[in-house]
C-alpha cells in the first residue's frame, strides 16, 4: 500500500513595500477576499487563516495542513487522502486569485518572495520543496500570472549534521550544490556556475552574522571562495566560487556566527 500524506506546510514570505516596488509601483501584499492555494499531489488546498485574512508586506505566513492544521476549513483541506506516490507524479505550485470583481485589476497583485514546503508521510518519508530562493521575487497577478511552480529544494537539509558548539549555522557543500553536513540550514539553491544561495534558519538574521567561508577539499589549488548576507534577505548567504579569474563549481565549507 503506498505511504499516506500526513501533514503540508507551507512557509509563503510576501516582499516588503520597498523590495516590491523595485519591480513594480504596486503594493505587495494581498487583499481581503484574494485567494491563494497551494497545488499538491493532483489537488488544490486554501492557504487561508480565515476570512478576511491577508498576507501583509514584509511577513512570513505558514500553513498547516492534516495534522495538527492551523487553516481555515481543515477537514476540506486536509491531505490524508492523498499518497508520497501523488506528491511526486502530479505538479506542485502556489496559485494567487486576485480579488474578484475588481474594475482595476493592477489593483490586486502579490510580490510573493520565498516558498518553502514540507510534505511530511505516514511512514516517516519527507519531500522539501522550494521557490524564489536567493534574490528572486515575484508578482503574481492578472497581468504577469497567477501561478508558480516548484521544484525539490536542491541538497535539502534533512537533520544537523555538524558537531560546531559555537557556530549558529554551518554547512560542508560539494561543489554540484548538495548539501553534505549541516547545521541550521534549511536549503541550498545553485544559481549558476560558481553561485550557490544558503538558507538558514529563520531564527538567524545573516545581516549582522560574521560569515566564514573556505575551499574544502577537492577544490582545485588557488580557488577563491566569496561570501556576504545577500542583500534584503536576511536568511540567505551567497557564495561565489572563483578560479583562474571564472566562476567555478568547487567545495566549501560555510560558517555563520
Amino acid at each position: 500500500m503506498s505511504e499516506m500524506i500526513k501533514q503540508v506546510t507551507v512557509e509563503l514570505r510576501t516582499a516588503t513595500e520597498e523590495n516590491a516596488r523595485s519591480i513594480l509601483n504596486r503594493t505587495a501584499e494581498t487583499y481581503a477576499d484574494s485567494r491563494v492555494f497551494l497545488g499538491l499531489a493532483g489537488r488544490e488546498f486554501r492557504c487561508s487563516h480565515g476570512e478576511g485574512h491577508i498576507l501583509k508586506e514584509g511577513s512570513t505566513e505558514t500553513f498547516v495542513f492534516g495534522g495538527d492544521a492551523n487553516v481555515k476549513s481543515a477537514v476540506a483541506n486536509d491531505p490524508a487522502s492523498c499518497t508520497i506516490a501523488d506528491a511526486y507524479s502530479y505538479p506542485t505550485y502556489i496559485r494567487f486569485e486576485p480579488q474578484p470583481n475588481r474594475s482595476d485589476a493592477d489593483e490586486d497583485d502579490w510580490c510573493l518572495e520565498r516558498v518553502q514546503i514540507t510534505v511530511a508521510g505516514t511512514e516517516g518519508s519527507t519531500i522539501g520543496l522550494t521557490g524564489l530562493e536567493g534574490p528572486a521575487r515575484l508578482f503574481l497577478g492578472s497581468d504577469g500570472g497567477h501561478i508558480l511552480h516548484l521544484q525539490p529544494r536542491v541538497g535539502a537539509a534533512q537533520a544537523d549534521s555538524i558537531v560546531a558548539p559555537y557556530a549558529r549555522a554551518a554547512a560542508v557543500v560539494d561543489s554540484s550544490g548538495q548539501l553534505l553536513q549541516t547545521k541550521n540550514v534549511t536549503s541550498l539553491t545553485k544559481s549558476g556556475t560558481g553561485h550557490y544561495y544558503v538558507t538558514v534558519a529563520d531564527t538567524i538574521d545573516t545581516s549582522t552574522a560574521s560569515l566564514q567561508v573556505t575551499a574544502a577539499v577537492g577544490a582545485r589549488w588557488g580557488t577563491d571562495i566569496h561570501v556576504r548576507a545577500f542583500p534584503g534577505q536576511k536568511h540567505v548567504v551567497e557564495v561565489i566560487a572563483v578560479y583562474n579569474d571564472a566562476s567555478s563549481d568547487e567545495p566549501f565549507h560555510l560558517t555563520v556566527l
